[in-house]
């Protein structure tokens, strides 16, 4: 009996679908996923933006968390949405792309037991206030596994404030991962 392993399930999480650079990235690594190897999933805060329509060609599962602000009650309700979620699809790698996504998917992938979470930090966070800015590095500290970064400024940036443990790697998209990295 020759039995084929099962795909693994990926999710990739992302504000939009505008064409920008973050979603350009997160759609060429979309598309440059073996399907007979990873099954993927996509899910966005705002289901909108000249991606979509690609996205729904591809018949890609998509899920949309929509809330007004991170201040209302609502988020709650949609992290815990989205925790069974992954649950429910047996999800085993959770990639979320910006500030946005990162602040609201990684604690509830964490929550869920998401076996790997990948947090891509894409900018160095000029246009974040400080408070903003110490919440997404808390909240991606608080993920097991990869912290990308978008730049290198983004990644000396988030070092250089001692923020992240010596448990977690961070990546600059432009070099290539250490030992360990995904």
């Amino acid at each position: 009996m020759n039995m084929q392993p099962s795909r693994i399930k990926v999710l990739k999480f992302i504000s939009n679908f505008f064409i920008a650079g973050t979603e350009r990235q997160f759609m060429n690594l979309g598309r440059s996923l073996d399907p007979s190897r990873f099954e993927l999933h996509f899910a966005c805060l705002k289901r909108r933006g000249d991606f979509l329509k690609e996205v729904e060609a591809l018949r890609i599962p998509l899920a949309e968390y929509n809330f007004k602000s991170f201040y209302h009650p609502k988020v709650l309700k949609e992290q815990l949405r989205f925790a069974a979620y992954i649950k429910r699809n047996l999800i085993h790698i959770v990639h979320t792309y910006g500030f946005s996504p990162n602040v609201f998917a990684i604690p509830a992938a964490w929550l869920a037991g998401a076996p790997v979470i990948v947090a891509s930090i894409r900018d160095t966070g000029g246009y974040q206030t400080p408070t903003q800015s110490r919440v997404q590095i808390s909240v991606t500290s608080i993920q097991r596994d990869q912290v990308l970064f978008g730049s290198g400024g983004a990644c000396g940036r988030t070092f250089s404030r001692g923020t992240l443990s010596h448990r977690r790697r961070g990546t600059d998209r432009g070099k290539r991962p250490g030992r360990g990295a995904l």
